[in-house]
């Protein structure tokens, strides 16, 4: 297993689309299309990796340069969950971009998952509310130097 950071349009990417598809669209009766993909090329993506598959990945959207991030689509696979490869993946993401300057870290949780964040220091910022129909949360963490 091997977590790091993937490049845009290469084929670890690609695996993370498939996953992110199969996790968040297909459940929901929607697909990833390139529409949805067209400004990933200015993200930053992380993955885990085994074998030939993406089984965890994340997207680091760059708010005010690399000072403060929004991590979105993040997804682990099915048989991979609650195996801590989420816990690693984020931490992972938090003690590679601390060094580039990032020092504050927000997400849109969805509401069942509120308590995974809370684990890792997240703290919630505002009520429930609807986003695809789903209930979530938006959360925010501030990054300090471990």
């Amino acid at each position: 297993m091997l977590i790091q950071e993937v490049s845009y349009l290469t084929a670890d990417y690609k695996k993370t689309l498939q996953l992110r598809n199969n996790i968040l669209r297909e459940p929901l009766g929607k697909k990833l299309t390139s529409q949805d993909t067209q400004e990933e090329s200015e993200h930053l993506h992380f993955a885990t990796l085994y074998l030939d598959s993406a089984i965890a990945c994340v997207i680091a959207v760059p708010l005010e340069g690399l000072a403060k991030i929004k991590l979105r689509q993040i997804a682990v696979a099915t048989e991979w969950q609650r195996q801590g490869l989420g816990l690693s993946l984020i931490n992972y993401v938090e003690n590679t971009l601390y060094p580039r300057g990032t020092r504050e870290i927000e997400l849109s949780a969805r509401l069942e998952t509120k308590g995974f964040y809370q684990k890792l220091g997240y703290k919630t910022v505002n009520s429930v509310y609807l986003e695809i129909g789903i209930e979530h949360i938006k959360m925010h963490k501030y990054l300090t130097k471990n």
